[in-house]
């Protein structure tokens, strides 16, 4: 979505025009899920909380001033509603399992024809990265998924976590290091770019993460 239309469409929402309103969600409803569903989250869980960020975002939107971009702002929504969970539950985020099929996860491979054997190849390649992914220190995880996966700036990033662009690009270099390692002792004869060019987590593209490795 282009700048020019989702400022006509952000001024129709917070006007409380529905079609607006429903692209919005149709826009931005997976990128949540899917920081959700990345920083750890099981299915379910992510959904209820998506939904309880978009109830929030509808609360909040008549009063967004357009500081930072529509993306970066829902996230931070999402981001805060998600560390009230952590802190709630009281304990350690559970391992993710493969993408399951849903609203959210149906682009993943849209367009896309694959026979049995790629599809398990991709799949088992899938898995292993977000392994990869589960195994980083979890300020690690957020930078890789908000700068190198969501494709945030630094700056961006770094307004988001409450930290500085000097400390996020520190620990996007770290991450970078850790994946790097982690995918060469996995897939020897491949280049990490090799991989991470076939899709990770759905995300598409994810130049930032493959030009970091």
């Amino acid at each position: 979505m282009n700048a020019q239309l989702e400022e006509d469409i952000l001024h129709r929402a917070q006007a409380h025009d529905e079609d607006a309103i429903n692209t919005l969600l149709e826009s931005y409803a997976p990128v949540v899920f899917s920081y959700f569903r990345h920083m750890g989250l099981e299915t379910r869980v992510a959904e209820d909380l998506a939904q309880d960020t978009f109830r929030a975002v509808w609360k909040a939107l008549p009063g967004f001033q357009g500081n930072s971009s529509l993306k970066t702002w829902i996230l931070s929504i999402g981001r805060r509603i998600a560390f009230h969970h952590f802190r709630r539950e009281k304990k350690k985020v559970s391992l993710v399992q493969l993408p399951e099929s849903s609203e959210y996860s149906g682009h993943l491979f849209e367009g896309e024809q694959l026979d049995p054997e790629q599809a398990f190849l991709q799949a088992e390649r899938q898995y292993t990265l977000e392994m990869m992914l589960e195994t980083l220190p979890r300020d690690e995880r957020e930078v890789v998924v908000l700068h190198g996966l969501e494709e945030l700036s630094q700056r961006e990033v770094a307004a988001l976590m409450g930290r500085s662009v000097g400390w996020v690009n520190k620990i996007w270099k770290r991450a970078c290091v850790n994946i790097k390692k982690k995918l060469l002792k996995v897939y020897p004869t491949s280049t990490p770019a090799e991989i991470l060019t076939d899709g990770l987590f759905g995300w598409r593209p994810q130049k930032t993460l493959i030009a970091g490795m």
